[in-house]
């Protein structure tokens, strides 16, 4: 459920049926339409979808190994039911891996990259649900991971941001939670600005972990 904003979007391959599997399952179980716990057929799922079982499958295996289900021999897979420390690892992991983009963006950020950030900045602060602003958090967390142009950072990411909007979006259920998150995004700005590398690493790890806190609180 990554958010694009790439000038080139239009220039991008046409999804796969594996691809438009993976994500319609996703977003499944993000919206708990698949719940936790419970166990799922991939040929009842290529039916629901009108297509064929090798997508399915193939999608099912990613979503494997990015961490929502676990597979059931003869019985077909289980979205997994997640606890604290699970939880608690994913945002280890995350917050190992922003630390590491504020170190590479923020001392050679440019006056135009800050200002091309304005807006998903802005549209942290507008919101209207929940799952509209951990989507527009996501957003201003792609464009920074971008400018490090380090496909293997990004692809990390791209499956954190997936396990943490699922995690989120089950446990953040009141919109005063997500209020309490959008100072913190400004204060990882004005950082940026001043192009301070070690301040930066500092703010994402307080605010990651601020955002840990908010969701065990809420689970």
């Amino acid at each position: 459920m990554r958010p694009e904003f790439s000038q080139l979007d239009s220039l991008k391959t046409p999804p796969t049926l594996k691809d438009m599997a993976f994500d319609a399952i996703r977003d499944s179980i993000v919206f708990g339409t698949l719940k936790p716990g419970e166990i799922y057929s991939e040929q009842v799922l290529a039916t629901e979808l009108g297509i064929s079982k090798t997508p399915v499958h193939d999608a099912i295996v990613k979503l494997l190994m990015r961490g929502f289900i676990n597979i059931l021999p003869q019985r077909g897979f289980q979205v997994k039911v997640l606890s604290h420390k699970d939880v608690s690892d994913i945002y280890e992991f995350r917050t190992a891996l922003e630390k590491q983009v504020m170190r590479h963006i923020t001392p050679k950020i440019t006056d135009a990259q800050l200002e091309d950030c304005r807006p998903f900045l802005a549209d942290i602060n507008q919101f209207d649900s929940v799952m509209q602003f951990l989507q527009n958090d996501i957003r201003f967390h792609c464009y920074m991971a971008e400018l490090t142009t380090n496909p293997q950072i990004i692809n990390a990411l791209e499956g954190i941001w997936d396990l943490c909007l699922w995690v989120g979006y089950g446990a953040m259920g009141q919109k005063k939670i997500a209020e309490n998150a959008t100072n913190e995004h400004s204060a990882i700005f004005k950082i940026l600005e001043r192009h301070d590398a070690a301040a930066a690493e500092i703010v994402i790890t307080k605010h990651i972990q601020a955002t840990l806190e908010r969701v065990l609180e809420a689970m």
